[in-house]
């Protein structure tokens, strides 16, 4: 064979250059028609899609470790945060209702266990199309299934 002219490993069939392979499908002399690299990325997009982390025991130990080692970087997410929430915060809003929310919370999460309930910003507060207030009008109590997959988002 000639140096243009390979065998495919998957299929067998004479390669011939700019006719049936690019140039990604000769990669580490593994020598694949267009077709049979098509069928290879499909198999690997479809084996590596994201599969959801189970929370385990080893997994919550391991977040403990980093956020030991990453106190610096831990606090400054969180001071941020806490800032963000103040400067979101309206002189005009009703602190004693918002406090009621995340008192009603409490109850919920102490009844139903630790990681069940959050208080949510139905309008984010740092959001990418739309930010909101930290006012009574736009907090609203979830399952913490249901806020941790709504995100940052603004659903409307």
């Amino acid at each position: 064979m000639s140096a243009t002219n390979r065998e495919c490993i998957g299929c067998k069939n004479v390669l011939k250059e700019g006719s049936n392979w690019l140039s990604s499908c000769v990669r580490n002399h593994k020598y694949r028609c267009i077709e049979c690299k098509r069928i290879e990325n499909r198999i690997y997009e479809r084996d590596s899609r994201k599969k959801p982390r189970v929370n385990t025991k080893k997994e919550q130990l391991r977040k403990i470790k980093w956020k030991k080692e990453n106190k610096g970087y831990v606090n400054y997410i969180n001071s941020k945060r806490a800032a963000s929430k103040i400067q979101r915060t309206p002189k005009w809003a009703n602190l004693f209702l918002i406090r009621k929310i995340y008192e009603e919370c409490s109850k919920l999460i102490s009844k139903y266990g630790p990681n069940s309930y959050h208080v949510d910003h139905i309008i984010p507060l740092q959001g990418k199309k739309v930010s909101g207030f930290h006012v009574e009008n736009n907090l609203q109590i979830l399952k913490a299934k249901d806020n941790l997959s709504k995100g940052n988002k603004y659903n409307e």
